[in-house]
């Protein structure tokens, strides 16, 4: 708390388009359904930033985001991923990011 944290994406395909989904409740939905197999969406969609652009070597690199030092936010949990466009990937074009969860503390 009070101190800022960065979500950096890497290994993605080179100048590309990604977002990155952040929320306060995990998810678990699979997005072979819909065309993109061994792909799961592990984070709800509460703020979702992006479009982003990946650099030559497929990272994009997070402004520093500062977590208020506010007590009553302390034992949040929050969970995040990238979505990246991958059109070769799949047929749906996208691919995700390993999943992060962050628990806020002192």
């Amino acid at each position: 708390m009070g101190r800022r944290l960065r979500i950096d994406l890497k290994s993605a395909p080179p100048i590309t388009f990604a977002s990155l989904f952040f929320g306060f409740t995990p998810a678990r939905f699979d997005l072979g359904k819909m065309g993109a197999p061994g792909c799961i969406a592990y984070a709800n969609p509460h703020v979702v930033l992006g479009p982003l652009l990946t650099d030559f070597n497929g990272e994009w690199f997070s402004p520093p985001f500062l977590v208020p030092n506010v007590p009553s936010l302390a034992g949040t949990e929050f969970y995040n991923q990238f979505f990246v466009i991958d059109l070769r990937a799949n047929r749906l074009g996208i691919v995700v990011s390993n999943a992060g969860k962050g628990l806020v503390g002192y």
